[in-house]
């Protein structure tokens, strides 16, 4: 070995070694960083009210159309990945929540209404879809597939082919039937949000990994 060459390899090593501190440092920071996605404006279908999805908090708005500057009521929600109806004349606001829940939860709504005044209505997930599909995690079940609007009636399909129908003015549940249960191709996709999540979360374990992997090799035996 050359003189000085050993000091060369412990030096080229110190600094890959501080190159990968820097990228899970880096990827750590980055991931806390991202800012929230931007503001969502659902209308009502005459295009009179609209409800303010903001993901900078949990508080949400409904307003005139016409006039943003002063909300007509708010409600607070804890999840996102939701969607969200409005009514025509905006004094009722629908939320059909995400595709997924854990078993431990299929007694909680899934459907859910809204007024001024609080939650008027709600429907468990078990009650809209008596066959939710295995998912790649035990404990999951997916159960929504689509819902929309017509006329005064918001319809929810579930991935086993039923059909819930409710009445939006009062969120009961006017029929219940059966349809073409959703594609076995079918499932959720990921927001740009997320993957960036996912991606800044994997960048940083790797480069953990790897610096882990470098220190333990340079321990003396």
């Amino acid at each position: 070995m050359f003189p000085g060459t050993g000091f060369l390899m412990r030096e080229g090593s110190m600094r890959v070694t501080c190159l990968l501190l820097v990228l899970a440092l880096g990827a750590a920071a980055l991931q806390a960083n991202a800012p929230p996605p931007e503001d969502d404006w659902i209308y009502s279908p005459n295009n009179q009210y609209v409800l303010r999805l903001t993901f900078r908090g949990n508080e949400q708005n409904v307003y005139k159309a016409d006039d943003r500057e002063k909300p007509l009521w708010s409600f607070r929600i804890d999840q996102w990945g939701h969607n969200f109806h409005v009514a025509d004349d905006g004094t009722i606001v629908a939320e059909v929540r995400d595709s997924y829940y854990y078993m431990a939860d299929k007694a909680e709504a899934g459907v859910l209404f809204r007024d001024r005044t609080g939650i008027i209505a709600e429907h468990s997930y078990e009650s809209l879809c008596a066959q939710p599909r295995a998912t790649g995690y035990e404990n999951a079940r997916q159960w929504h597939y689509q819902d929309y609007r017509e006329g005064k009636f918001l319809h929810v399909r579930a991935v086993d082919g039923t059909l819930s129908r409710f009445d939006f003015a009062t969120g009961k549940l006017v029929e219940q039937g059966r349809t073409e249960p959703a594609p076995e191709s079918y499932g959720s996709r990921c927001s740009t949000a997320e993957l960036a999540f996912g991606a800044g979360a994997a960048l940083t374990v790797l480069a953990l990994l790897a610096l882990g992997l470098r220190l333990r090799r340079g321990r003396p035996a």
